[in-house]
């Protein structure tokens, strides 16, 4: 999907494609991919995490994110978008099912326009036919606009819990992880053996060297930043032609440009899995890069390494069934843990039922309340309530003023 996500908005065969009104849904849709991108590369990317996993109520865990009917986004390149608009809900809705149900946008910065696909047929298969048509012809793209549950009202919302690691059971997670990246031989030899870097190291064209070496588990500061190096290199190590061949044909990226695609796809690994992505290159670095980018397509050059990484994070993670890679002492704690809606939740249901729905808007203008922070909405609420009691004591003061005038 990577290599169609870079035909659709960097390859020139394409530039013109498809009907007026679909071109504009198209240069939307780019506009805030490429600065969801910057976002990521160029500023801090800090988001609230929660070291843990997020099952949904029959105690499947929930990897990515998903739309209210429990379907899996699983078209890589909507990730950036879905991680820098998420809650701590992983469901989304679209605008118009969330229409369709009558229910309501608190944060209209939070809407969003992601992408799926619609495979194109020339020719219909026929019953009977020894060779059945697999492959499309053709990806239609198309547009929707969505935005996390916890940014609307008015709905029934699917319920999760997140489920805490506890010991060791992070590190037997993501090893699990691994043991099936090296079973089905996806990954270079990994070697514990540097003592201040880590790298992916190969020797074209022949490519018979294929190793990543790093430095011991115990340098690292936590076992995020560890995981987060080690995706970082094992994206690195996706451009080898025997996997999907960055480093062929004359195709190989610079080596700026081959370091945002291993940011990326690192990033989109771990979102799926879950963990806490730690960037790996330094915010000097990367807007070093920037600045030389001057006088070049930068946005065609940002959506080509991120088009790169969707195709890594693809590669990687096609076909593993991560719920089989859960700890059993995790997954039994989810199995006895009620699902609970998220604090957060909890409070914007307490505020909107004390102020009315109607009052929502005026209450953020005049008090500018944080929907998205459960502490100032809880302020606001303990605010009402002693605006409440002291109107209370107001009309009663003057209910017994008036009883003695009479």
């Amino acid at each position: 999907l990577g290599s169609i996500l870079y035909n659709l908005f960097v390859s020139k065969e394409y530039k013109d494609q498809g009907l007026e009104g679909w071109r504009d849904d198209k240069e939307k849709f780019k506009i805030a991919l490429v600065n969801d991108i910057k976002t990521f590369l160029f500023t801090k990317w800090e988001k609230p995490w929660v070291p843990g996993l997020i099952f949904d109520a029959k105690n499947n865990v929930i990897s990515g994110f998903r739309n209210i009917s429990g379907r899996n986004y699983n078209n890589q390149s909507n990730v950036i978008s879905l991680a820098k608009n998420r809650g701590q809900s992983p469901y989304f809705i679209t605008l118009s099912k969330l229409e369709q149900l009558g229910g309501k946008i608190l944060d209209k910065k939070k809407v969003l326009s992601i992408i799926s696909y619609i495979p194109i047929f020339k020719e219909k298969v026929k019953l009977g036919d020894a060779t059945p048509v697999v492959k499309p012809d053709f990806m239609l793209p198309k547009f929707h606009s969505v935005i996390n549950v916890d940014y609307v009202d008015g709905i029934k919302k699917p319920t999760y819990k997140t489920v805490e690691f506890e010991e060791l059971e992070l590190n037997e997670y993501v090893e699990n992880f691994l043991s099936e990246l090296k079973r089905r031989k996806r990954i270079p030899t990994l070697h514990h053996d540097e003592a201040d870097r880590c790298y992916y190291i190969s020797n074209p064209p022949a490519y018979t060297k294929d190793e990543i070496h790093l430095v011991e588990i115990k340098q690292f500061k936590g076992i995020n930043e560890y995981y987060s190096t080690l995706f970082h290199e094992i994206t690195h190590s996706t451009k080898n032609p025997k996997r999907l061949g960055r480093g062929k044909d004359n195709k190989k990226l610079d080596y700026a440009n081959e370091e945002l695609v291993a940011e990326m796809g690192a990033m989109i690994i771990c979102e799926e899995l879950g963990l806490e992505y730690k960037r790996q290159n330094s915010l000097s670095y990367l807007n070093g890069w920037l600045k030389k980018a001057k006088g070049t397509d930068i946005d065609s050059a940002l959506i080509e390494a991120y088009a790169y990484a969707c195709d890594a994070a693809d590669y990687l993670l096609n076909d593993i069934e991560l719920e089989k890679l859960v700890p059993k002492t995790l997954a039994k704690r989810a199995g006895e843990q009620e699902n609970k809606e998220a604090p957060l939740l909890i409070a914007r249901k307490e505020a909107m039922k004390l102020i009315g729905s109607k009052g929502i808007q005026e209450l953020r203008g005049k008090w500018k309340i944080d929907w998205n922070n459960e502490t100032s909405i809880r302020e606001a609420i303990q605010t009402l309530i002693e605006a409440e009691a002291e109107a209370k004591n107001i009309l009663s003061t003057l209910s017994g003023v008036q009883t003695q005038i009479l």
